[in-house]
């Protein structure tokens, strides 16, 4: 394995452990939990998680 292959795994392997932990976290919050706003006048966590999503979705392309 070359160092951009092993650079490359480890990099999905980050972003994977990062998503599985962003799941469990935002998977146990009750629907009022993802309603509230993160402080005064800021957006809601669901909002977060939206654009969470998006960015992870919009890696597709870039990663091919």
């Amino acid at each position: 394995m070359t160092s951009h292959q092993l650079s490359v795994k480890v990099a999905i392997n980050s972003w994977r452990l990062v998503l599985e932990r962003g799941d469990k976290i935002f998977s146990t919050l009750t629907q009022d939990q993802l309603l509230k706003e993160v402080a005064p006048g800021k957006n809601r966590l669901i909002y977060l998680c939206g654009h969470l999503t998006a960015s992870h979705d919009a890696m597709f392309p870039i990663l091919g």
